[in-house]
């Protein structure tokens, strides 16, 4: 049990990290604000690869990738519709859904 909720953390993390650098985009490089988002997005992914690397310790790594790959594509696109205001089209979300069929499909014994 203690494995998996590794992985679950592990896939928050890449999907922060990936937050806060899409956040870190919209700034020059040459700014206060870029460095603060890439050095956080940094620290997310650093701890992404922590928290993965010990939950592989017990998860297969043909079943926790694709769960991490799926749980991050969830977080964002909740955080697409919630906090960016964007709206997901019909094929972004038959487009996911294939992919999180996928990872349920990968991931079941």
């Amino acid at each position: 049990m203690k494995f998996w909720l590794l992985l679950v953390l592990a896939a928050l993390f890449n999907a922060f990290g990936n937050i806060l650098l899409k956040n870190a985009s919209v700034f020059s490089l040459a700014t206060k604000s870029f460095v603060i988002y890439l050095m956080a997005g940094t620290l997310f992914f650093g701890l992404n690869l922590i928290f993965y690397a010990v939950a592989l310790r017990d998860i297969k790594l043909n079943i926790a990738y694709p769960i991490l790959v799926g749980i991050g594509l969830i977080i964002i696109c909740i955080y697409s519709v919630i906090i960016d205001s964007r709206s997901l089209s019909i094929k972004e979300l038959l487009g996911a859904a294939v992919i999180l069929f996928g990872v349920y499909l990968l991931s079941s014994n």
